[in-house]
């Protein structure tokens, strides 16, 4: 199949990101401040190493492998600190649990609810609304929040449940649920954490000590503290790094698409009198000409219409993609803005063939056995918050309403930490809202 309009899909791809460049390049400034001054070493690093490369596109040059390769550096720096993401909520999960025997609240209507009214509240939240796609959301979130007394076979039986109904699934659709379980077991530890984010490391390593069953008022309190710390740094990070992704992902479209687009060469002065003037404010700290910037004002949103106005589907790109370079550059561009913005950019080796139960149940015991050793050793409390992580990502595995009900009763019944249960009560009514 021929592609259709490819000149105007590259010009009104390239119009788009070019103006988000200029416009994000400047946001980018105002959060990050001077190129030498404070800021965050695990993230600034690979900052720096995009300026460079902005200038090549200034020069008239195209230095695309040294992008894709930065592009990489930042997945592989975001999965590091998605992990660190993965192990605080995993922690305060424990805290929460915690929060009701060291830290009491005084009598309150939820210390004074029996389960019975616990069950009800629950589940008419759970049925309240009749859209189905909103009560798998709802159980799921429960989930996550009930009090867990599994024995590990259980648990295991729960999560082959969750996952037979992957069964004749696409692998890449079986490979990606694996992962995210994986990664709320704390399986998926990347390497170099530790190296990459120093202050992370040492601030994680206390809640990996401690001894959640012996835990005082003040040591809980400290952790507390920190868990809050680690939260914003956190953020911080992650932030920082989205936005220098959407940097990239823009001048990767840039370059790919530049040389098949028409673009006015007054509009293009503009965008790169911007970026330049952007790159010498990193290095000097010198106050941006905020006329620069209004010049761009509603250009972005005009040229996102017509990029959504003429890009070709993604199947077509995909099938065109092997014998037709253009439909190869368009199928990436597509990528870029498609608003994943670390997806990954080459086509994945496994793919749409389905996986037979045979085979899933062997996936799925691996995952099991990995999980059997990540638990050992780990306290008590620890495994349980694990054991809710899992369970809350797995797609719903209740045949109907009344082994929900079952579900919930049981976890309840099984908890005898009033506490625990009223703290438990508390954080799923915030969540209702």
């Amino acid at each position: 199949m021929k592609l259709q309009n490819v000149s105007r899909q590259l010009t009104a791809a390239c119009r788009y990101s070019y103006n988000r460049l200029a416009l994000n390049y400047d946001m980018y400034y105002e959060i990050c401040g001077r190129e030498n001054g404070p800021g965050e070493p695990p993230v600034r690093d690979l900052g720096s190493r995009f300026h460079p490369l902005l200038e090549g596109l200034l020069r008239g040059e195209q230095p695309l492998e040294e992008l894709y390769g930065l592009r990489q550096a930042v997945i592989e720096r975001m999965e590091q600190a998605t992990a660190y993401t993965d192990c605080f909520q995993a922690y305060e999960y424990v805290l929460n649990r915690l929060e009701g025997r060291l830290i009491p609240a005084g009598d309150t209507d939820g210390d004074r609810e029996t389960d019975e009214e616990r069950l009800a509240w629950i589940m008419r939240y759970i049925t309240e609304t009749g859209e189905s796609a909103v009560i798998n959301e709802r159980i799921q979130m429960v989930v996550s929040q009930l009090p867990v007394r599994l024995t590990k076979q259980k648990f295991f039986a729960l999560v082959g449940e969750g996952m037979a109904v992957y069964a004749g699934s696409p692998r890449k659709n079986v490979e990606d649920m694996l992962y995210i379980l994986r990664s709320e077991a704390l399986l998926n530890q990347p390497a170099g954490m530790t190296l990459a984010f120093p202050q992370l490391a040492g601030m994680l390593a206390p809640f990996e000590r401690a001894d959640y069953r012996q835990m005082t008022e003040e040591e809980y309190c400290l952790l507390s503290e920190r868990m809050k710390e680690a939260g914003e740094i956190l953020a911080d990070y992650t932030g920082e790094l989205m936005l220098l992704m959407d940097l990239i992902n823009d001048l990767c479209v840039v370059f790919l698409s530049r040389t098949g687009a028409v673009m006015d060469v007054a509009e293009e002065e503009r965008l790169q009198a911007v970026l330049r003037a952007v790159r010498e404010a990193f290095s000097s700290g010198a106050e941006l000409d905020t006329e620069l910037l209004r010049q761009l004002e509603g250009r972005q949103e005009v040229c996102c219409d017509q990029w959504e106005r003429y890009s070709s589907p993604m199947d077509i790109l995909e099938q065109e993609a092997e014998r037709d370079p253009q439909a190869e550059t368009l199928r990436r561009i597509s990528l870029l803005l498609s608003g994943s913005s670390f997806v990954p950019l080459e086509p994945r080796k496994t793919g749409e063939e389905p996986v037979d139960r045979a085979e899933l149940d062997c996936l799925v015991g691996e995952l099991t056995g990995r999980m059997a050793e990540g638990f050992a050793g780990r306290s008590r409390l620890v495994v349980r918050a694990l054991m809710a992580k899992v369970l809350s990502s797995l797609p719903v595995f209740f045949g109907s309403l009344d082994e929900v009900r079952d579900y919930v009763g049981g976890c309840l019944d099984s908890c005898a930490d009033e506490a625990e249960k009223a703290v438990c009560m508390r954080l799923l009514r915030e969540l209702a809202g």
